[in-house]
Formats: C-alpha cells, structure tokens, sequence
C-alpha cells in the first residue's frame, strides 16, 4: 500500500503549507528545496504521485539555496492565526496505526503507548 492512498496521510498534505523536497543525482549528491504556498497547493495525483508546483521565477531547482526564507514566509507558518486546527488533524497514534495496522492492537492502545513512551523513555 503506498502512503497516498491512506485519507488521513492525504488530508496532511492537503493541509500543509511547507513541505522540503529532497532529490539526488546519479552520482548520488543529495539536495533538499524548500517549497511553500497556501495549505492545497500541493496536489495527490494518485496513489503513486504528488503535484508539486514550483514559484513563477525560481531557476533553479537544484539548490534553492537562497529561498528558504521565502518559501517559509509564504507558508505562514510563522503566524500562530495561520496554523491549522488541531482538532482536524489525525494524531500520530492514527497516523501510525493507519500504516502499520498493527495486529491486535487499537488506535487508542496505541495513543497510550505513545504517550508512555514520551514520557518515560524519550530522553
């Protein structure tokens, strides 16, 4: 199963307004582009692809380096009235559970053990 096909992995894309790209080359040199828009300007395709626009202007879409800064301000991430509401979004017990289907185990089972496991061994 690919993660697209997955509604809750489909509805945080259509949420958000940043996401990194990261791409290599055939010699294996990695890069990571910065982009950002309005939460929905990156589009699911199907199963298998993600429409990613790119911004009238950018030449290049090796580096970016200079960008960064201007595709976190379109994002809006930096202002709070901005920032989606939580209740929406799935939590990461059913972000996990969704991809994993653990058996036996319920989202909720999950959730606690979760939280137990931030709370006891995360540092």
């Amino acid at each position: 199963m690919t993660a697209f096909r997955i509604p809750v992995i489909r509805d945080y894309i259509a949420r958000s307004p940043f996401l990194l790209m990261a791409t290599s080359n055939a010699a294996g040199q990695c890069d990571v582009s910065p982009k950002g828009d309005a939460p929905g300007f990156v589009l699911v395709l199907d199963e298998r692809r993600l429409l990613i626009p790119d911004r009238p202007g950018n030449k290049r879409l090796d580096g970016m380096r200079n960008l960064c800064a201007k595709a976190f301000k379109r994002s809006g991430l930096w202002a709070p009235e901005r920032w989606p509401a939580l209740h929406g979004l799935a939590s990461p017990a059913r972000i996990l559970f969704d991809h994993t289907r653990p058996p036996g185990t319920t989202v909720e089972e999950l959730d606690r053990e979760l939280q137990d496991g931030y709370r006891q061994r995360l540092y």
